[in-house]
């Protein structure tokens, strides 16, 4: 099988412009893991493009195609996409570049190992996705389209953030209006060009889960993981920790299980984000889903007692669960990893 994975922020695609730092790291980390783990699998021949302006690539046993520029990538991946056995893709939400990749691969004629382009766009959007969420029942935070002009119809503190982000980039806490006024002038522009929503914040632990979705949409839960977010109230992802130190994991795994199974068209591999508030007896919330590689993976990939890309590459969510390690495992967004028995 030979096998396509495109890593949108390494590629080639992005062009001259500055890429966002934490992003960045995030994307070569999750490149460097996934064609590692897929190249594992035997009869799997990984190709994938690398952008020139980036340097050595380091991805040995890989067919590396150079792209030196975004012409020249969407030139390979329209051809990587049909010539291969499947896709996978690493993207960001944002600008719709996840879904857009989808869509031209399905234009293609190419198999995506992977959501679907509507799935994408649906969870993509922040708002969507929530109003979804809420009208079949799935326990998430109340979520807003924001209007700068009325800033009093905002209750404070507040987490302000773009309606498609992704990797906490734009993402404020807000505790009165005074802050509100100072920020204005960022939230009136990024509102224009692309959208904001405010939720009130919540006080609690951050944590994520990973799943693999079947393509008859059945759902296969792993361990529950922290999530390392920074304290200066921009919400900063600083890695995480496996498993969770978490008093409801249950009730973590099911309420992932249960926002999955109602987005029609998730496939394969995706990341859960949910809060479980600091008040006595609260239930946990869903926040969004990543439908895509999250850089958790780093860390499930080093907890985990087997190749987990097999799981990537054939989802099934009536196979045996994963084998997993004694031990804990805690990982930043540059693949460092640091494994205690």
């Amino acid at each position: 099988m030979r096998l396509f994975v495109s890593e949108y922020l390494c590629c080639g695609a992005w062009g001259d412009t500055l890429r966002p730092p934490g992003l960045a790291a995030e994307g070569r980390a999750m490149l460097r893991a996934a064609v590692h783990d897929f190249a594992g699998i035997p009869d799997v021949t990984v190709a994938t493009t690398y952008d020139a302006a980036l340097g050595a690539h380091g991805l040995n046993g890989v067919e590396v195609h150079i792209a030196r520029a975004p012409s020249e990538e969407q030139s390979l991946f329209a051809r990587l996409a049909v010539e291969c056995d499947a896709t996978f893709l690493i993207a960001p939400e944002f600008d719709g570049i996840l879904a857009a990749r989808c869509r031209a691969v399905e234009a293609a004629g190419g198999r995506l190992l992977g959501p679907s382009s509507g799935a994408a766009e649906l969870c993509a959007d922040k708002w969507r996705l929530a109003s979804h969420w809420y009208t079949r029942g799935v326990a998430t935070i109340k979520t807003h389209l924001l209007d700068p002009r009325f800033c009093d119809e905002i209750g404070f503190p507040a987490v302000v953030k773009p309606r498609d982000g992704a990797g906490s980039q734009a993402m404020f806490l807000v505790r009165n209006h005074d802050e509100f006024r100072e920020l204005l002038p960022q939230f009136t522009a990024r509102a224009v060009a692309k959208g904001m929503i405010w939720q009130p914040y919540i006080a609690g632990q951050a944590l994520s889960v990973a799943a693999i979705v079947s393509p008859a949409g059945g759902v296969q839960v792993w361990p529950v993981c922290e999530q390392h977010l920074s304290a200066d109230g921009r919400f900063r992802y600083g890695g995480g920790r496996l498993p969770a130190r978490c008093a409801q994991l249950e009730a973590v795994q099911a309420l992932a299980r249960r926002a999955c199974e109602c987005v029609s068209g998730l496939r394969g591999y995706v990341g859960i984000d949910l809060l479980l508030p600091t008040r006595q007896y609260a239930e946990p919330l869903v926040v969004e889903i990543n439908p895509r590689l999250t850089t958790s993976y780093l860390g499930y990939r080093a907890l985990a007692a087997e190749n987990l890309a097999r799981r990537m590459l054939a989802p099934d969510c009536n196979a045996a669960p994963v084998a997993w390690r004694p031990g804990t495992v805690q990982f930043d967004a540059c693949d460092n990893v640091d494994e205690a028995g």
